[in-house]
């Protein structure tokens, strides 16, 4: 998620470096090979609104919204499985390349493996009584999640 004002931008070139820290992530899981090395060699900021064209950022929310779609996104994530989140991101990476026939196929394996665990079955039959999994309780933020509000909490005002 980014803030609508927020920029990016791979400027190590300038500096005589490559982004290798980034680039393998962003070549694997976000951008064609490309649009990834036009970034990199003109070394150009893009805005917010760009990185969500090129898929670098998911979502661009409002800057005076941004703390609460993170408190949305990070409850979500807090009220959900963490076995059923590890397994989500294992089974998109797995899917990547496939035709939907073996896509299929591998959802249908990682379901029956997943209802053999006990505790996948103690939450889908929390949910049948009408309660919530064990899980679901997690999340519990003790201050700003977003960067920007904990600058403005400890910068002085300005008036």
């Amino acid at each position: 998620m980014a803030g609508e004002h927020a920029s990016f931008e791979l400027g190590e070139v300038i500096f005589g470096l490559i982004p290798a820290n980034v680039l393998p992530y962003m070549l694997a899981q976000r951008m064609t090979p490309q649009k990834a090395r036009y970034l990199v060699m003109s070394s150009r900021k893009i805005s917010a609104s760009e990185a969500l064209h090129v898929n670098l950022a998911d979502e661009v929310a409002p800057d005076r919204d941004i703390e609460r779609r993170a408190r949305e996104i990070f409850k979500r994530l807090l009220c959900s499985s963490p076995r059923a989140l590890a397994a989500a991101k294992e089974f998109t990476a797995e899917l990547a390349g496939t035709t939907p026939e073996e896509g299929s196929a591998l959802a249908q394996r990682k379901l029956l493996q997943m209802m053999r665990d006990p505790a996948t079955l103690d939450g889908v039959k929390a949910f049948q009584e009408g309660h919530m999994p064990a899980w679901f309780s997690r999340f519990r933020p003790q201050g700003p999640l977003s960067l920007s509000v904990r600058r403005e909490e400890k910068e002085p005002s300005r008036e």
